[in-house]
């Protein structure tokens, strides 16, 4: 007898630090989420966790997409699957 077994891919959680840099149509890049040295643009963040400076624990994927703002900075958007207040 063969057993197939289905992958469960576990997702892993990581401490963020939600940030506002300012509104889109001033040059602003406007919310943005530090994780472990890196800084990525959230295409689904909810507004209830919109507060600058909020501490978060995350998980997420990142997307193809790259988020262009400010004067020349890019950042690579990321699909949050989960967030809560840390």
């Amino acid at each position: 007898m063969i057993m197939l077994s289905s992958c469960i891919k576990n997702e892993t959680s990581f401490p963020g630090l939600i940030r506002f840099t300012g509104n889109v149509a001033l040059d602003g890049c406007g919310w943005v989420i530090d994780v472990e040295n890196e800084t990525f643009h959230p295409n689904n963040l909810s507004t209830e966790f919109q507060i600058d400076s909020l501490k978060v624990k995350l998980s997420y994927k990142l997307t193809s997409e790259n988020f262009n703002c400010g004067f020349g900075n890019s950042f690579k958007t990321i699909q949050i699957s989960s967030i809560a207040q840390q």
